[in-house]
């Protein structure tokens, strides 16, 4: 059986060049992201450094930065679930390599590499979305 895909005899060229303009965006997505949660992370640390403890921060002043990040998180809500995606394609090309019996070579490096860095920025977009658990549940705790 012939596929109506295969019959359109897309350039893999195209088809590349459209997958590096995905991990593109992502990326963009992502420093946008880390460079806007950090500038807030730090405004925020100085505060905590202020009150002693986060626990003693006034509900007024966690509600600033409450507004913030959830209009960050907000802008972002898809780039969780890219950088999985991302993590997911990776894992296939590391099974192909390892199928291919070429755990030890140059390419199968790099991609283990990629999936760690994949691993860290999702590992910092869930620290994010803790630190603003943690708002809420001071905030009711005030």
């Amino acid at each position: 059986m012939v596929f109506p895909i295969n019959q359109l005899k897309i350039d893999p060229l195209y088809v590349s060049l459209i997958e590096d303009q995905f991990e593109n965006n992502i990326l963009a997505k992502y420093t946008a992201f880390k460079n806007g949660s950090a500038a807030l992370v730090m405004a925020f640390n100085k505060e905590k450094n202020k009150y002693g403890s986060i626990n003693n921060i006034p509900r007024d002043t966690l509600k600033k930065y409450n507004s913030p990040f959830s209009s960050l998180l907000e802008i972002s809500k898809n780039l969780r679930v890219d950088l999985q995606r991302q993590v997911n394609k990776n894992t296939k090309d590391l099974e192909y390599i390892q199928l291919q019996g070429d755990e030890n070579s140059f390419i199968n490096e790099i991609a283990l590499r990629k999936r760690k860095k994949l691993y860290q920025k999702i590992e910092y977009f869930d620290d994010i979305v803790i630190l603003l658990v943690v708002f809420g549940f001071c905030m009711e705790q005030n």
